[in-house]
């Protein structure tokens, strides 16, 4: 069961990094995108988004090392979804445009 946590977390960050390299990309584009989320916007106006991005990464993997309840487990499965769901709606965008 183990194995498995550590391949969710393993699969976070993947998904964490191509999530930060397709944002650059879109917003690259010059099509009127922005990011929305204020934080990474934040960061990408004072040239720290990879290394925010990187940091929030290690940071979960760090919490769920530290703490293993039942919330942190459903918290990974979350952002597992979630960083899923964001890859493929930037390809989906990257398709569109």
């Amino acid at each position: 069961m183990r194995k498995l946590w550590i391949s969710a977390l393993l699969t976070i960050a993947v998904l964490n990094m191509i999530d930060a390299f397709l944002t650059l990309h879109l917003l690259g584009l010059n099509k009127g995108l922005k990011e929305i989320n204020p934080l990474m916007q934040f960061a990408l106006e004072n040239n720290i988004f990879l290394q925010v991005k990187l940091l929030s990464s290690l940071l979960i993997c760090l919490f769920y090392s530290k703490v293993k309840s039942l919330l942190v487990k459903m918290a990974t499965v979350m952002a597992l979804l979630l960083y899923s769901t964001l890859t493929v709606y930037h390809i989906l965008l990257l398709r569109i445009l």
